[in-house]
């Protein structure tokens, strides 16, 4: 289970004030594009023996491109679940 820093740099201004001011800015993005620690954990999970379940925060948006890479490291078996306003909020990998 992980709440990686999803966040892409270019994104960090347009944050609530108590989230960008009161958040370590590591725990908000990557410096990137947000998809850092998301290559990591799937280029793990690829190499293991794939018995465990992965659960993932991902931010909006963002499933286009979490897609792209679960399919680059061959990964077929997910799911993602909305929150409450309708927005891909969650992956989970079995």
């Amino acid at each position: 289970v992980s709440n990686p820093p999803y966040i892409p740099v270019k994104d960090l201004d347009n944050l609530d004030f108590e989230v960008k001011n009161y958040e370590p800015i590591t725990a908000l993005t990557d410096g990137k594009d947000g998809l850092l620690f998301y290559d990591k954990i799937f280029n793990l999970y690829s190499r293991s023996t794939n018995d465990m379940k992965v659960y993932l925060e991902i931010g909006d948006g963002q499933r286009n491109k979490i897609e792209e890479l679960l399919k680059s490291y061959n990964i077929k078996n997910y799911s993602f679940f909305k929150d409450y306003c309708n927005i891909d909020r969650v992956l989970k990998i079995n």
